[in-house]
């Protein structure tokens, strides 16, 4: 593919997946922002979104 090819595909990222793998994990997570998607057991898949990232990544 080129630069100039016109069928290059455009991608967005909306969020930031993750598996936490225990409870110290999820409340490591739960520190950034993180929000738990299902109560299940272990691992347990966890996001954020990409606007709360940036305004995270702004904060500093």
């Amino acid at each position: 593919m080129t630069a100039h090819d016109s069928s290059i595909i455009k991608a967005t990222c909306i969020a930031v997946v993750v598996d936490a793998k225990d409870l110290s994990a999820e409340n490591f997570y739960k520190k950034y922002g993180f929000i738990t998607f299902e109560e299940s057991a272990y691992p347990r898949r966890m996001g954020l979104s990409m606007d709360k990232l940036k305004r995270a990544c702004n904060t500093k």
